[in-house]
C-alpha cells in the first residue's frame, strides 16, 4: 500500500511539473502573441526619372526608378562623372519587359548617345540596374541625339528619336538591339526642327513634335 502511494504521489509531481512548464511557455502581455516581424513590400517600379546623387563631395546625374505612389524611390544609373550629363526624357520598354532608354550628352569624345540599362528587382525587394549598352553614337561630336522613345510592343523591337545635324532635324528608328538608324522624315526649308515623338498603340505611326513655324508635316 505504501509503495502505491509513493507511486502515486511521484506521478503527481511530475505532471504538476509538466504543468508547470506548459505554463511558463505561453506567451505573456494578457494572452496576445506578439506579431512577427514583417518585411517590406518588394519596389514594383512603374516610374522613371532623371535626378542627381551625390558621392565624395561631387554631384551626379542618376537615373531614378519609383512605384505609382512614389515609394522606393532608387537610382538604378549613375553617370559617375561631373561633365556627363542625361536627358530627361526616358522611356520604359514595352509591356513585359523592364529596360529603360535614355541619351547621354557629354564625354571626353564627345559624342551623344543612346542607351539601354535593364532593370530587375532583387531578393531583397530594391530595384538595381544592369546591363549598360549603348544601341546607338552619333557619328561625330557635331551631331546631337535627343527624345529616344521605344516602341510600343516588344515584337516590334524598335527606339524612335531625333537627330539633330547643323539646322537640319531627323526623326529616325534604330532597333532596340543597335546597327543604323533609318531616318523617317527630314526638316525641310522653313518647317524648323523635330522634337519629341511617340509611337501609335499599334506602332504604324509615329508622332512628331514641330520646332519653329512653317507649313504642315504629312
Amino acid at each position: 500500500m505504501k509503495q502505491n502511494l509513493l507511486v502515486f504521489t511521484i506521478i503527481a509531481a511530475c505532471a504538476l511539473g509538466m504543468l508547470a512548464c506548459q505554463q511558463d511557455t505561453q506567451p505573456t502581455g494578457g494572452g496576445m502573441a506578439l506579431p512577427l516581424k514583417q518585411s517590406p513590400p518588394p519596389a514594383k517600379p512603374a516610374l522613371t526619372f532623371v535626378g542627381t546623387i551625390s558621392k565624395n563631395g561631387n554631384t551626379y546625374n542618376a537615373i531614378y526608378v519609383m512605384d505609382t505612389d512614389t515609394k522606393n524611390q532608387t537610382s538604378v544609373q549613375s553617370s559617375g562623372s561631373t561633365s556627363i550629363q542625361y536627358g530627361i526624357n526616358l522611356s520604359w520598354s514595352p509591356s513585359g519587359t523592364s529596360s529603360i532608354a535614355f541619351t547621354q550628352y557629354g564625354s571626353a569624345s564627345g559624342i551623344d548617345t543612346i542607351k539601354a540599362i535593364d532593370v530587375t528587382v532583387n531578393s531583397q525587394g530594391v530595384p538595381v540596374g544592369s546591363n549598360l549598352r549603348t544601341i546607338f553614337a552619333s557619328p561625330s561630336s557635331s551631331t546631337g541625339l535627343t527624345n529616344p522613345f521605344w516602341s510600343s510592343t516588344s515584337s516590334m523591337g524598335k527606339i524612335a528619336f531625333t537627330e539633330e545635324v547643323s539646322t537640319t532635324r531627323s526623326l529616325c528608328v534604330v532597333s532596340q538591339s543597335g546597327g543604323t538608324p533609318t531616318i523617317v522624315r527630314s526638316s525641310i526649308g522653313s518647317e524648323g526642327g523635330l522634337g519629341y515623338c511617340t509611337w501609335s498603340p499599334d506602332d504604324s505611326r509615329l508622332a512628331v513634335c514641330r520646332i519653329g513655324s512653317g507649313p504642315s508635316i504629312p
